[in-house]
């Protein structure tokens, strides 16, 4: 039932629907205080939509009309009250993206393993209990968020998706790292923040091909595995918000490394190696209040462009700094030993 309260007002262009479009396209009338709807058949009457976005349109049910925009690739059902969905959305053979999120799904609905063309799939805060085996159907998938469900534990037939390469499994209680995740060594995008974990896994060196990792919001992490070091391939690692005292030498070895976030946690200080990591761009360090000093190495960082090290005690001595010619972004908020950064090198 396509209701006219909390629908999307915002009028897409070209091949995109809007809720409005969509609801208008079906008709609507009143009947009794509710809405019911029906569905022209002429072949005249149907659109080639690729994009229809329902986002926030209170909807409780997809109506089985859908069926009829054969061109759909991107379809938006996020931030609804959905429970199921329709065997309709089988017909949608070149459906491409699909958003589920902020829903009421406690189970996969079977229709979606049907979807074989489906690259990405959005799952995310939805109170969901399980992945069922037959996700190893969507052999296309490259993106896939179970972020903030109830998932206590991942397929083995996950592994069967060899092109999977962005996995979302943020705000999930794992405390440790299933055994089925350590095996897609092929994943290039993983997201664990807030997940419980008190270690990694020596099992954790085989993500040689991983550029992004998120491990923010780990407080029960107080040490980094020296493994990290076998990530060759990273760019980009969230550590925000954690309890590590130290990072490890190894850290030397990410000579790829690009983003470093250590915010906001419990940092004394920084090893020597950081030298070592010439691509770094971004290095933020800001609220950690145990961090004071600074390694004379840091002045090897020559390409950051944006530097972030407000709300510590960290006093800088000049000659520990890079020459900055590159930055574009500088934060030091709330630093009582500014007067020793020396603007003028900027």
């Amino acid at each position: 039932m396509i209701t006219k309260a909390r629908v999307e007002t915002e009028v897409l262009a070209g091949g995109r629907w809007s809720a409005r479009q969509f609801r208008s396209w079906l008709g609507t009338r009143n009947r009794d205080k509710k809405e019911h709807v029906h569905v022209s058949t002429s072949p005249m009457d149907v659109p080639d939509v690729t994009e229809l976005c329902l986002r926030r349109a209170a909807l409780t049910r997809l109506h089985s009309g859908i069926r009829s925009l054969k061109y759909l690739r991107i379809l938006d059902l996020s931030s609804n009250r959905l429970r199921s969905l329709p065997i309709a959305l089988a017909q949608l053979n070149l459906l491409s993206v699909l958003d589920l999120s902020f829903n009421d799904f406690e189970f996969l609905p079977p229709i979606i393993t049907r979807l074989h063309d489906l690259t990405s799939l959005n799952l995310g805060f939805n109170p969901l209990k399980y992945l069922p085996a037959e996700i190893d159907q969507l052999k296309r998938l490259r993106f896939l968020s179970v972020e903030a469900t109830e998932l206590l534990s991942l397929p083995e037939e996950l592994e069967e998706l060899r092109q999977l390469s962005t996995l979302n499994l943020n705000f999930i209680t794992l405390r440790s790292l299933p055994k089925t995740l350590l095996r897609m060594d092929w994943l290039t995008k993983l997201s664990l923040s807030e997940t419980g974990l008190t270690s990694i896994p020596p099992e954790f060196k085989q993500f040689s091909s991983l550029e992004v990792l998120d491990l923010s919001n780990q407080t029960s992490l107080d040490t980094l595995a020296p493994e990290i070091g076998h990530l060759k391939s990273l760019r980009e690692l969230n550590l925000e918000c954690h309890s590590l005292n130290y990072l490890p030498v190894e850290i030397k070895e990410l000579k790829n490394l690009e983003s470093l976030h250590l915010g906001s946690g419990m940092l004394r200080s920084l090893p020597l190696e950081v030298k070592y990591l010439k691509k770094m761009k971004c290095l933020d360090i800001a609220f950690n209040h145990k961090l004071r000093s600074l390694p004379e190495e840091f002045k090897h960082m020559t390409n950051l462009e944006q530097f972030c090290f407000g709300r510590n005690l960290v006093s800088v001595p000049l000659c520990c700094l890079p020459v900055l010619e590159n930055l574009r972004v500088l934060k030091v908020f709330h630093n009582k030993h500014l007067r020793t950064f020396g603007i003028r090198r900027l």
